[in-house]
């Protein structure tokens, strides 16, 4: 084993990858690194950033010239504190991850470090099992900060910071449309010239499509224009399967803060899931999608034990007609779908906090709720429905009449005072544990930047843009000019 020093005795960080062989330790020191690196399959090293040191996928001139930062193509790599930014990895179609993860670099781990402006995915492991990222802060990916691509196992996300993806920016090129001919979904923004940009459909935080095992732990994630934390799954292959998302504070995300989509197998639980998915005055009996919880079209799913705040709809489950998802509704899916001992709490009085529906097929024959708790403004039965079973309900009582509310006799669930939702707000009693492990982990007060401040809307074209009132400057590293973004308009994310 050799320890190489970039640049005292290696010029680039490529040059260290070629004269090095498998065991070998990088060390990058402070300075910027304007390369695309590549670690190939026949070497496995380590790579250690210094503070300061910044892979930059611009040329001097701060024109984006480079799609990726890093390639991994040799199994159980480790990246340690990299600052990867700029990638031009979506243009003409290419939409891998700027830092790339082969699907034989099974085990490879990427340890702290920012990874951020990419036109594309900020970070894609394209089938590579264990994958372990842990204790980055990754924003504003040009889609999703973090794409778990086909077929893998046992990857492992905890620990990070993500926010802001798919947030577009005046110096982000158009994706997928022109200002006459926009492509939809997408977000109206100005900040110098006004331009419009496509958010595309995968967009959000995360995303894990055909993935088993996947863990999603002790994050925050939030202000992302889509989902939170999502698991798909794409035909042919196999669903996504055993996801567990634990101990997150996903706030302020414009789809569902924890979507779970086509997926055989989860447990979500001991998360602060809050106001994601839109203005709760928007929810009307639209309980379909962008709540806090959303879990669509899939079987064997627990919601317990979160505490859910706000946002457009609390926890949903609900069934779509997917002819391009075999099996979806046929009468499969849709089974075993528990939501139990969770804390309730609404901001405003037209809330739905909790409930199932389906789009075609009566195959809601298993699953329900029990003992979970619930906070309005005002007394049951005031503010219109507040749960769906077997259509919408708008007390207590109905609630627990249906197995939503005392599945089988389990334990009814029940309002809780006011100083209960108090302490839980304060980190106190059980759902204040709760609370406090998954509460903000930066530090830093909640962001309300896109699913708050909706104060009026405006045709464009064919689609809705709401207006919102909120400024914001990017966090991290500051786009060229210092450029200051003021959105003018958004739209609400929706299928």
């Amino acid at each position: 084993m050799a320890i190489r020093t970039v640049p005292a005795q290696h010029a680039t960080i490529g040059a260290a990858v070629t004269a090095s062989t498998t065991g070998d330790i990088i060390n990058v020191s402070a300075g910027t690194y304007r390369e695309h690196v590549i670690i190939p399959l026949a070497k496995t090293l380590e790579l250690n950033f210094a503070i300061g040191a910044v892979i930059d996928g611009r040329d001097v001139g701060g024109t984006m010239v480079r799609s990726r930062w890093i390639e991994i193509f040799s199994p159980n790599t480790i990246v340690r504190n990299a600052t990867c930014i700029y990638a031009n990895n979506n243009v003409g179609g290419d939409d891998r991850g700027a830092l790339y993860i082969d699907p034989s670099a099974a085990g490879t781990q990427i340890l702290g470090g920012e990874y951020a402006y990419a036109l594309g995915r900020n970070m894609m492991t394209g089938r590579a099992s264990n994958t372990l990222v842990d204790g980055v802060n990754t924003h504003h990916g040009g889609s999703l900060n973090i794409h778990f691509g086909g077929i893998g196992t046992g990857c492992v996300v905890r620990n990070s910071l993500i926010h802001h993806a798919n947030e577009p920016r005046p110096w982000q090129p158009f994706m997928g449309g022109t200002a006459t001919s926009p492509a939809a979904p997408y977000v109206l923004y100005a900040g110098g010239p006004l331009v419009i940009v496509s958010t595309g459909w995968e967009s959000g935080g995360t995303k894990g499509i055909s993935h088993s095992g996947m863990i999603f732990e002790n994050n925050e994630v939030y202000n992302n224009i889509g989902p939170g934390l999502w698991s798909d799954s794409v035909p042919p292959n196999p669903q996504t399967a055993n996801w567990i998302v634990r101990r997150n504070d996903v706030h302020d995300n414009a789809g569902s803060g924890i979507f779970c989509e086509v997926t055989a197998g989860g447990q979500i639980y001991e998360n602060y899931a809050h106001h994601n998915g839109g203005s709760a005055s928007q929810a009307g009996s639209a309980y379909y999608g962008n709540g806090n919880i959303t879990v669509s079209s899939s079987k064997d799913v627990s919601v317990h034990h979160n505490v859910v705040q706000g946002g457009l709809i609390g926890v949903n489950f609900f069934a779509q007609n997917r002819p391009d998802r075999p099996g979806i509704s046929d009468g499969t899916a849709g089974q075993n779908l528990w939501a139990y001992e969770n804390w309730f709490i609404s901001d405003v009085n037209n809330w739905i906090a909790l409930g199932w529906a389906n789009e075609s097929d009566p195959i809601f024959t298993t699953g329900g709720g029990w003992l979970n708790q619930f906070w309005w403004p005002t007394a049951d039965g005031t503010s219109g429905s507040r749960f769906a079973f077997l259509g919408e309900k708008s007390t207590m009582a109905a609630l627990n009449s249906t197995n939503g509310g005392n599945r089988n006799g389990a334990g009814a669930s029940f309002y809780m005072t006011t100083a209960v939702k108090d302490g839980i707000l304060a980190g106190t009693g059980p759902g204040g544990a709760v609370f406090a492990a998954a509460g903000p982990i930066s530090g830093t007060t909640p962001r309300t930047l896109i699913p708050t401040g909706i104060t009026s809307a405006q045709t464009f074209g064919t689609a809705t843009i709401y207006i919102s009132r909120q400024t914001v400057s990017p966090a991290g590293i500051a786009p060229p000019g210092g450029t200051t973004v003021t959105i003018i308009a958004s739209d609400s994310y929706s299928r």
